[in-house]
């Protein structure tokens, strides 16, 4: 769990990092992925469906302390937020629509769910 961690927080890190030197912010070396650890961390708060507001303010406050402007961060934040949350939705469902159609289900989801036990085993 540990290895898989690692591994996903480093790939995590280079699309930030990527971004970043795609957009030209002048940062230091752990920009990247200090804010990648601020993102990842304001998932935890509350009522924020999708981390809409806290993923973008922690992004930009966490650029803007390694010498980033304000505005640009902003932009990183947000742009970052669409880039990740279209990503990962669309690979998800690339492989949702790949499994339903390997299994050769073609009952309608809706009737799949319906034929579920009610109460689990």
């Amino acid at each position: 769990m540990l290895f898989q961690s690692v591994v996903i927080w480093t790939c995590e890190g280079m699309i930030f990092l990527s971004a970043i030197r795609l957009l030209g912010l002048t940062v230091d070396d752990i920009a990247a992925w200090l804010s990648v650890s601020f993102a990842n961390l304001s998932y935890l708060i509350p009522s924020s469906p999708g981390a809409i507001g806290p993923f973008e303010l922690a992004v930009k406050t966490s650029l803007v302390n390694h010498g980033a402007s304000m505005s640009q961060s902003a932009v990183f934040g947000l742009a970052i937020h669409v880039w990740m949350l279209l990503s990962v939705t669309g690979a998800g469902g690339i492989v949702f629509l790949t499994h339903r159609i390997r299994i050769h289900n073609h009952k309608p989801l809706l009737e799949e769910i319906e034929d579920l036990p009610v109460e689990m085993p």
